[in-house]
């Protein structure tokens, strides 16, 4: 203790000293500032800030970013950070002595300016512009008005000094976190007296006049017959659509699609009846009619039936019974599917899973080349079944003995498509739409997924450039070039080590580390000059040969050779004497292809100028057939290594061939472009050595062994400049790629009208998923000025109708007309119709969030008791037994955790995230729900997925501007679905629970009261749950603060000594817990006990040595109710003052937990806060009475 006392001693005098250093500092400022009026600009601001705006701000004024969710942490004050968030909650450190902070992530740090241009995104000390700005916005908080020579900037409004009224002050700098803390739990504490929460006063608390206004602006209620037409609506400013109930989605639907719409999004809160009015979604309602088409004769050609196709990767299991009885499932190859029994459909079918490895089906697989197609999606090459698919072709069921098509899969999926007018599917089991399609997509940003991701091992890179190169069955020239940039590429890779990063490496890092596309021109240039100088081709040719050996006998002088030029590049190089004949010459460069001839010669004798390249049969090899595979290069559809055309005369030579005299091409150095495009097709071809003699495992079998991963095209399509391929690199070892599928966006795209389903998604995320681009109107409004001049000039034609100008006329009228509707409907498909529905009352729901277990994510550890994995099942069983439901309690955990929460009677059923959060009404009927951990998916795979659709590469980690935005909107919106199993809206009645153990921060937790107004939201400790469960340092605090009470209790004793040999914990150790506890440390919390034990022992209701107490916290409320009163008997005496009252309440629920006051009588609480009327302010009662509302019987006087 003379230790701690002398160290504290000395920081203090230190303190003090620096204080009356920078006291002197400061007041030698501002005598200079008042001797010297004209200093700079520059100079005057940063001695205001210095002076008279930072003195003025507190700590909580200068740190404003809603995330940081302070704690105490010794003298610092610790929270998330506003760049790179952080995961426990402790990187960001403010002293409150000086303003400083520092960001142990982002390694930055400094004072309040530096603070509000790093929560905006910059770094370092904010310069120019930007200083100013900054300057601006804390004079603005402190109410400093600046000077009159203050810059003025356009795209910033001025901020003017006025004084504050007493409230705002209050809410800015004296309402603290506690006393919010405190007026809440009065609240919840006393609601029973006064009724449920009121909508109304939820929304005056929680919406500003401004966010009202805005709304009121861009929203319009929904009358039917009343929606605007589509070119109306935009004019608007494309308002979203409130409606009133649920049932009007039908009308609301077919009126927007008679309309001119294309696209619509019904973002009504979970639960709210979305998936139920997809049954009353009817043709008759769309005014549609079958498609038909008719020959010249009026014979019926071609006959389409409308459909509406339901969209879900759950298809096979629909939540709603007017879906399962209205929609078709569309088959799709499987492997074979199980019945889940313990899982039921809306009409009481099981649900039907696909099977697990060694499992047998129930449905046995419906293609024998289910594993085939499976083995090239391994190798990255995606083929589609149906006839024309290179797998299907090889397969002997696909045709039966006529010859007609015979596969049972396939006539099935045909009948349905043809016959059916309301099919279910996946959107990838789904082929193409129609023109005449109208889509309904549910879990719409779930359920459209427009990328996919390959993945390699680095091993596998190496061995395939080492060597596999050779034996791949690839073109020599082809070989030549991969060999000569894949070394480079080999080189770097194997330097990269990511195995102790938490997200591997980003795409940035990894092209950091990649050659650049400049060296690996130069390696392809390299490659290729050195045999351009020798004047060997790179394949052999028989022509070719023939006439050079003719050439070589006939002459012998010597040429001049220079080097070929690449991308575009012209450059003399070095000039080399050659033992060539001098007639042999070599051609002039193409500035403009960048091609060179590879040489040519003069025959004197037969005067014939004889020009060499690649043969045809050079062509017949590099050019494979085309087959049903995607892929996402358009190719030049020319051959890098020539299109030739050998020009012969009518002679013969002495071996009896014609006299060749000419090529019609050049020879190109291929370019990277050339490379990759070649690559892809080598690869579309690399299928071709199927055939339907192999069985379907010889097939497979030899998809592994002889086609190669497809690596190499996306690889070099990243070099090529497609910023929308992403690269990482995972901590085991693996490259991958992301990149985009167009399949997703080409169903929309192609359709007539889309619905897309989905209580969460944010407009413009869809948007980007769904590729729908930019408006251009400017191209509608272009075609219909040229459609007035035709028309106006076929009006005043002045010839005839048979004139052939008046004929010519009127199909160009016609053809601007198609391509008007075209282009109108086109514009229709960038625009999406927003529908909302007011948000219920859910004050039957109490949320209860659990935010001090940690992460609770997918790496848990179970070797102590004290490991987080342990204590979750600990916490996770003390909620189940306390709320004994186990026919109503459903628990939600990641998927690899399931099994250790089979031995808990009182949870009835269990599901996992990312699966049964969303679309699933399993658990609308139970009255409990606990989930652990927060629904975060990765960040490396959600930087690559923006890469792939936005073309912009991020750190996974650094979760800044729309990408940040984005992660944090995804990630919220897992844990709203998830609170809508439970139905409350439509449960009113009811009283439900959810637990869920996540670290939740302010921001968080605010976004879930605004997502479930008039819900009861708790912030929970672990330890008042199950004091197992509670994190190690919290179950020494209490254990401390629990020893302490007994020994003081017992009338022994009490020292730091005895109580750590009681806990299990050294002399010094107690004292840092102590301190850690309250500032005044041990002997504080030793006076705190006897405090509250003397207390009851002047009151008789204790006798320490006739009555045994249980000091449980849950049974300590006897305390509070006559120690409560003895402090309001001293308050009355004035033995005591108000402030006092206050602080000694505040210290024993800061010691025992709030936990304490829940058992305390309502009258005890009144009379406690009657006590405290003299000092708690206005705007504490003004904050309660708009929490309660007045009781129903209320009247005014």
């Amino acid at each position: 203790l003379l230790e701690l006392a002398d160290k504290e001693a000395k920081a203090t005098i230190e303190a003090f000293e620096k204080k009356a250093e920078r006291e002197r500092y400061l007041e030698q400022r501002k005598l200079e500032r008042q001797a010297h009026p004209s200093l700079s600009t520059a100079d005057s601001l940063a001695d205001i800030l210095e002076l008279d705006i930072l003195p003025r701000l507190s700590t909580e004024d200068i740190y404003d970013w809603g995330g940081h969710n302070f704690k105490k942490h010794g003298k610092k004050l610790v929270g998330f950070c506003p760049q790179h968030g952080g995961s426990s909650g402790t990187a960001f450190q403010v002293n409150p002595t000086d303003n400083s902070w520092y960001c142990h992530g982002c390694e930055e740090g400094g004072h309040a300016v530096q603070y509000r241009h790093f929560a905006n995104g910059g770094h370092g000390t904010p310069k120019g512009k930007d200083f100013i700005e900054i300057v601006e916005e804390l004079a603005s908080d402190a109410g400093v008005e600046l000077p009159e020579w203050k810059p003025q900037h356009k795209s910033k409004p001025q901020h003017k000094s006025k004084p504050i009224t007493k409230k705002q002050w209050w809410d800015k700098i004296g309402e603290t976190k506690a006393g919010k803390s405190f007026a809440d739990w009065v609240a919840g504490k006393t609601r029973k007296l006064f009724g449920p929460l009121k909508q109304s006063k939820l929304k005056s608390v929680t919406e500003s006049t401004d966010k009202k206004g805005n709304l009121e602006k861009n929203t319009i209620k929904y009358e039917p017959g009343h929606l605007p037409e589509f070119q109306k609506w935009v004019e608007m400013g494309c308002p979203k659509i409130i409606i009133s109930s649920s049932a009007d989605l039908p009308l609301l639907t077919a009126e927007a699609y008679l309309n001119g719409f294309r696209n619509i999004l019904w973002n009504i809160y979970a639960g709210g009846g979305k998936s139920w009015s997809v049954d009353k979604l009817d043709l008759s309602l769309f005014g549609i009619e079958p498609d038909i088409e008719f020959d010249e004769m009026g014979n019926v050609i071609d006959e389409k039936y409308p459909r509406i196709i339901y969209l879900d990767a759950n298809y096979r299991n629909p939540s709603v019974a007017g879906i399962e009885r209205k929609f078709i499932p569309l088959p799709g190859k499987h492997l074979g599917l199980k019945k889940d029994e313990n899982r039921l459909t809306a009409l009481g079918n099981p649900h039907l899973i696909r099977v697990k490895k060694d499992e047998i089906p129930d449905i046995p697989p419906n293609c024998p080349e289910t594993y085939t197609f499976l083995e090239t999606k391994k190798k990255g090459i995606q083929v589609f079944a149906g006839k024309d698919s290179p797998i299907c072709k090889t397969c002997p069921l696909l045709y039966d003995k006529n010859g007609d098509i015979g596969c049972p899969l396939i006539l099935e999926r045909q009948r349905i498509q043809e016959e059916e007018n309301y099919i279910s599917s996946s959107v990838p089991g789904f082929g193409k739409s129609r023109h005449s399609d109208i889509l309904v997509i549910e879990e719409a940003e779930a359920n459209i997924v427009p990328f996919e991701t390959l993945k390699v091992s680095l091993t596998e890179i190496q061995k395939f450039v080492a060597d596999k190169v050779d034996g791949a069955g690839l073109p020599d020239e082809l070989k030549l070039a991969l060999k000569a940039i894949l070394v480079p590429f080999q080189k770097a890779i194997a330097s990269i080590n990511a195995e102790n990063k938490k997200y591997g490496d980003s795409h940035i890092d990894v092209m950091a580390k990649l050659p650049t596309r400049s060296e690996l021109d130069g390696a392809i240039f390299e490659a290729y000059s050195q045999m351009w100088l020798t004047l060997s081709l790179p394949l052999k040719n028989s022509d070719r040969y023939k006439l050079d050996k003719k050439i070589l006998k006939k002459y012998s002088k010597d040429c001049l050779a220079t080097c070929p030029i690449i991308d575009g590049q012209f450059s003399l190089h070095k000039q080399f004497l050659l033992q060539k004949p001098n007639n042999l010459l070599l051609e002039s460069f193409d500035f403009i292809t960048g091609s060179v001839s590879h040489y040519s010669y003069w025959d004197t004798t037969n005067q014939v100028n004889y020009q060499k390249i690649l043969s045809q049969k050079i062509e017949k090899i590099s050019r494979p057939e085309n087959t049903n595979t995607t892929t996402n290069v358009k190719r030049s559809g020319s051959d890098i290594w020539g299109k030739n055309e050998w020009l012969y005369t009518n002679e013969f030579d002495e071996d009896g061939d014609p006299i060749v005299v000419g090529c019609k091409n050049q020879w190109v150095i291929p370019s990277l472009e050339n490379i990759r495009d070649e690559v892809y097709s080598w690869l579309e071809k690399s299928l071709s050595m199927l055939s339907a003699t192999q069985t379907p495992a010889e097939k497979q079998m030899l998809i592994q062994q002889k086609v190669h991963l497809n690596w190499l095209s996306p690889l070099l399509d990243v070099f090529c400049g497609n910023k929308k391929i992403s690269l990482g690199i995972t901590p085991h070892k693996e490259l991958t790629f992301t990149r985009p599928s167009r399949h997703p966006q080409q169903l929309v795209k192609n359709s007539a009208f889309n619905i897309y389903i989905d209580a969460t998604a944010d407009v413009k995320d869809l948007q980007r998923l769904t590729g729908l681009g930019k408006p251009s109107p400017e191209r509608v409004s272009l075609l219909t000025e040229e459609l007035a001049i035709a028309e106006g000039l076929l009006i005043h034609w002045p010839g005839t109708v048979e004139d052939e100008g008046y004929q010519d006329l009127s199909k160009n009228v016609e053809a601007i007309r198609e391509e008007l509707e075209q282009a109108k409907f086109d514009e229709a498909g960038k625009y999406i119709l927003v529908v909302e529905m007011e948000l219920p009352d859910y004050s039957n729901l109490t949320i209860n969030l659990i935010t001090d277990m940690g992460a609770c994510g997918t790496q848990r550890r179970y070797d102590s008791r004290y490991a987080n994995g342990n204590r979750i099942k600990f916490l996770v069983q003390a909620i189940a037994d306390q709320e004994n439901k186990p026919n109503s309690s459903t628990l939600f955990d990641f998927q690899g955790f399931m099994e250790q929460y089979q031995d808990i009677e009182n949870i009835g059923r269990l599901g996992y995230h990312f699966r049964d959060n969303r679309a699933s009404n399993q658990s609308q009927k139970d009255d409990l729900l606990i989930c652990v951990g927060k629904q975060t998916r990765n960040l490396s795979a959600m930087a690559a997925q923006w890469q792939a659709t936005t073309g912009c590469a991020v750190v996974p980690n650094k979760l800044t501007g729309r990408y940040g935005e984005w992660v944090v909107r995804q990630n919220m919106n897992e844990t709203i679905q998830t609170y809508a199993r439970l139905r409350a809206n439509r449960r009113q009645n009811e009283g439900l629970t959810i637990y869920h153990v996540a670290p939740f921060n302010e921001m968080e937790i605010a976004e879930i009261k605004k997502n479930y107004p008039g819900a009861t939201v708790n912030v929970v400790s672990s330890f008042d749950i199950c004091p197992q469960a509670a994190p190690k340092g919290e179950q020494v605090n209490r254990r401390l603060v629990e020893t302490v009470f007994n020994l003081v209790k017992e009338g022994q004793k009490v020292n730091q000594a005895k109580v750590g040999e009681i806990i299990n914990l050294d002399r010094t150790g107690v004292g840092r817990k102590g301190k850690k506890l309250t500032p005044g440390g041990f002997k504080r919390i030793e006076q705190m006990c006897k405090t509250v034990i003397y207390s009851l022992i002047d009151n008789n209701k204790l006798h320490s040595l006739e009555t045994v107490v249980d000091t449980e916290f849950e049974e300590a409320f006897t305390f509070l109710e006559s120690w409560i009163p003895t402090l309001l008997q001293d308050l009355k005496d004035q033995a005591m003052t108000a402030e006092e009252l206050a602080h000694e309440v505040a210290e024993v629920v800061k010691i025992f937990g709030r936990k304490i006051l829940d058992f305390v009588s309502v009258d005890t609480l009144v009379g406690l806060l009657t006590g405290l009327l003299g000092v708690m302010p206005v705007e504490f009662f003004e904050r309660l009475q708009l929490v309660l509302g007045p009781p129903p019987d209320w009247v005014a006087g």
